[in-house]
């Protein structure tokens, strides 16, 4: 009995390792990505507003121009949606220097991101938002539990390890969008309002 257990345990311990080593390596390759999307990068669209908005141009009006002189003559026109802003053109009130704004969020959230993030320089933008995001994935399984023990250590690792191999985490990272944040700020009030103890959902 004890062997079986012994064995069990093992084997336990290897596939988590697999798992994170496979989940490392993605990760890697996704952080690769991230840093040569440039231009094409969601984290660089928010910062491109942002100066708009330091500018005191709207960014909205600036978007709906684009869309409208772009697509006028399209029959398809009422299907285009903001993320679909044309690049490559030219309008009066764009920054010469930058791309055309890409305005998809609420005013208010543009406006705080406009003087936190928008500050940075260009060539930070990205590398920035890829430590936020790995420091993000580290703590999103320590606000699901306490270190306190070899048992919750373990948890720690599985739930690390799980987050790696999940396609969306990746895809999060690669694109340097805001969803692992989003996650983390859910699950801290979930917390708060001790509606659930997230803990019990996985141990």
């Amino acid at each position: 009995m004890e062997i079986r257990e012994s064995f069990l345990h093992k084997a336990r311990i290897t596939v988590i390792l697999i798992i994170f080593f496979v989940g490392s390596i993605w990760l890697a390759r996704s952080l690769k990505v991230a840093l040569n999307s440039a231009e094409d990068a969601d984290i660089f669209r928010i910062w491109v507003i942002g100066r708009y908005v330091q500018a005191r141009i709207n960014p909205y009006a600036v978007t709906l121009q684009i869309i409208e002189d772009k697509f006028k003559s399209n029959q398809e026109c009422s299907r285009i949606r903001l993320h679909a802003t044309p690049r490559g053109v030219f309008n009066a009130n764009m920054l010469q220097s930058l791309p055309p704004s890409e305005a998809t969020y609420p005013p208010f959230a543009e406006f705080i991101l406009s003087f936190t993030k928008g500050l940075l320089p260009k060539n930070l933008v990205i590398p920035f938002w890829c430590g936020i995001n790995l420091l993000v994935l580290i703590f999103l399984p320590l606000t699901l539990v306490n270190i306190k023990s070899r048992r919750k250590l373990s948890f720690f690792f599985i739930v690390l390890s799980i987050l790696l191999i999940w396609s969306p985490t990746q895809y999060t990272i690669e694109r340097s969008q805001f969803g692992l944040i989003v996650a983390l700020l859910i699950i801290l009030a979930c917390k708060d309002m001790k509606k659930i103890q997230l803990e019990q959902l996985f141990i």
